[in-house]
């Protein structure tokens, strides 16, 4: 499961990540897995030998599509940062105020609480089935879904006329934003060269904090020039959404999609459309590697089947994982993630003169 910076989808899909790509790497974890099961790999890609440059000259198609899909993230991080920034504006605030306090309307720490609480579920939710969905119904197909979300969710954010509206659209937004954050990530690491792979995730966050700080800056402005209004500022949403329903209809389904549902053709064809840049591509011998590399995570699967994930709470494992759980749970058990969603407004109330441009430099 992933946090609001959007890593995963859960084990399961980063172990994909590793082995089901085109150029299957240089399948070194099939060692592993031969001396368990006996399966062996006969197959690599032609290209594993290039280097991160040649990989770029070779591959360039693959790579604008990468960035097509992180385009996504930054329309995440706009869409996650924008709805906490708007709470101080004084004319969100008299539209959305639960109370009186002193004669001035005010939105209430419980309200806030219901906001944030219920923002948070669904976005867990929206993660818990963006991985499933996408196995069953494709990566891009669960990319519309989403993207039909944002637009559902933005359009109940302008109509909103109080705190419980509010409450709901959120729940829309943050379901897509979840359901974004897993399956992103995963068909960014299916399509990417193995080479470039961690680039390209790591270029995923980099998207996802610009969306943020694109976030933190339309609030300053809007802050400036018209504080009274806050539904030109979500409207801006629709801006960003749009540039992805725009570029959505030229990026491919993921091939691994295919081949693990063993549709040679549509694997083979979108194969073409990702990598045929390369010089003489042998799309043939590609598939076989990607094949291979499936077969060998299905026979290790196989022999792994009385095997229990109660382990990780024994021995070494335990320690492993404590180990691995406490950086990920501390930040959001802490209550960090209502904190970060509604930086603005904290600021705000602490007094502090011009929170918006507090929050940009943050």
């Amino acid at each position: 499961m992933t946090t609001p910076l959007g890593i995963a989808t859960g084990d399961e899909a980063q172990d994909k990540a590793q082995v089901e790509h085109l150029d299957g790497g240089r399948l070194e974890d099939q060692d592993e897995k031969a001396a368990i099961t006996g399966f062996q790999s006969s197959f690599e890609s032609k290209y594993a030998a290039l280097n991160r440059k040649q990989t770029i000259k070779t591959f360039w198609k693959c790579i604008i599509f990468c960035m097509i899909a992180n385009w996504a993230a930054l329309n995440d991080g706009f869409q996650q940062q924008l709805p906490g920034n708007v709470i101080p504006l004084p004319g969100f605030v008299a539209t959305m105020a639960d109370t009186v306090v002193d004669g001035v309307p005010t939105i209430s720490a419980k309200v806030l609480s219901f906001w944030g609480g219920f923002g948070t579920i669904a976005q867990l939710c929206g993660q818990a089935m963006g991985g499933p969905l996408s196995d069953r119904i494709g990566r891009k197909n669960t990319m519309i879904l989403f993207v039909l979300l944002f637009f559902l969710g933005s359009s109940l954010e302008i109509a909103a006329r109080d705190w419980q509206w509010w409450m709901g659209s959120q729940t829309v937004i943050k379901v897509a934003i979840g359901t974004a954050q897993s399956v992103l990530i995963v068909y960014v690491a299916e399509i990417a060269p193995f080479q470039l792979r961690g680039v390209a995730i790591a270029a995923y966050q980099l998207f996802l904090a610009s969306g943020q700080l694109v976030g933190s800056i339309a609030t300053q402005i809007m802050e400036v020039t018209a504080p009274g209004q806050w539904k030109p500022l979500i409207a801006s949403e629709f801006v960003f959404t749009g540039v992805l329903c725009f570029l959505l209809p030229f990026l491919p389904e993921s091939h691994i999609f295919y081949a693990r549902r063993d549709d040679e053709t549509n694997a083979k064809r979108m194969m073409t459309r990702i990598y045929g840049t390369a010089k003489d591509y042998d799309v043939d011998y590609e598939y076989a590697a990607v094949r291979n590399a499936i077969e060998a995570e299905r026979e290790y699967n196989r022999a792994s089947e009385g095997s229990s994930w109660t382990e990780i709470f024994k021995g070494t494992n335990l320690r492993r994982t404590i180990a691995g759980a406490i950086g990920i749970t501390a930040q959001p058990l802490s209550g960090t993630a209502i904190v970060f969603s509604y930086s603005t407004y904290f600021f705000s109330v602490s007094g502090l003169e011009n929170p918006f441009l507090v929050t940009v430099v943050v």
